[in-house]
């Protein structure tokens, strides 16, 4: 996903499910689309799977990073014991790295949490259908994946998202189409958080997205909520509808949510525990 994609205005067209807008990423030099007859091992496309502690977070969250170059189809069905759908053998080498990478995520998160079922399916949005009783979120850059997955008796809603620390060059773009005239105030209490504060924004609203579309079922846009309290000692996020999405979910409902900055990427997870609201 590219951030000029949403500028444009056509960030839904371009990627429907992973999120409002694109992400400021380095391109991968991968020109060839034959990479499926090279033989690699999974260590050579995949690292180490690293546990994400999240404080007071019931399920797991996991990590790695991963090597387009390294990719093949072969791989795929290692890693997540099932052959890919069309929908996936079709898209290009480096989507469908992104996609084993995030579901070889997914299934191993699922098998700590005990599940009959690891195979996480896809459906008419490109959406995760997650096996019954289990709710997750996946994301990523161009080199790293991460995925949260918890049982729906714990979390009864789950987002997460990481991005790349917006460039300069589209600090501006992105300002003007992401940051709402509620949030402009953040930028001169946090000066010196100034452009830390602008991808967190971004990032924590493609987790709330991810959050609430599951059972929003449409697409909608930035405006739809405002990021109302941050705490960067603490890692913590609060986010506040500022329209009516369904009866349920209306304006004033507040998500909280945790963050982390990191050299490179930002962090973003927006939940809500089970009987919560």
């Amino acid at each position: 996903m590219k951030l000029n994609i949403f500028i444009s205005g056509r960030m839904a067209k371009m990627d429907k499910y992973n999120g409002f807008c694109s992400k400021a990423k380095k391109n991968v030099r991968i020109e060839r689309d034959d990479m499926t007859d090279v033989k690699h091992s999974t260590s050579d496309f995949m690292a180490s799977k690293l546990q994400i502690l999240i404080p007071s977070f019931s399920g797991v969250c996991y990590q790695s990073n991963f090597y387009v170059e390294s990719y093949t189809d072969a791989l795929a069905c290692t890693l997540l014991a099932t052959e890919l759908k069309p929908e996936i053998t079709h898209a290009v080498i480096k989507r469908r790295a992104e996609f084993v990478a995030g579901r070889s995520l997914a299934r191993h998160a699922l098998q700590q949490l005990g599940a009959d079922d690891s195979v996480v399916d896809i459906d008419k949005h490109r959406a995760p259908v997650w096996p019954a009783g289990f709710v997750g979120s996946i994301s990523h850059t161009d080199t790293l994946a991460v995925c949260a997955v918890a049982r729906c008796q714990d979390i009864e809603r789950l987002g997460v998202d990481i991005e790349e620390y917006i460039a300069d060059e589209m600090a501006y773009f992105v300002f003007a189409s992401v940051v709402t005239e509620a949030e402009r105030v953040l930028f001169d209490q946090y000066p010196l958080y100034r452009h830390a504060l602008l991808t967190v924004i971004f990032s924590a609203k493609e987790s709330l997205f991810k959050a609430l579309f599951p059972v929003v079922g449409h697409y909608f846009g930035f405006e739809v909520a405002r990021l109302k309290e941050i705490n960067f000692s603490a890692g913590t996020l609060v986010m506040e509808l500022t329209t009516d999405l369904m009866p349920e979910l209306a304006v004033g409902r507040c998500f909280n949510g945790q963050f982390r900055l990191h050299d490179s990427y930002v962090f973003t997870m927006i939940m809500e525990r089970a009987g919560a609201y």
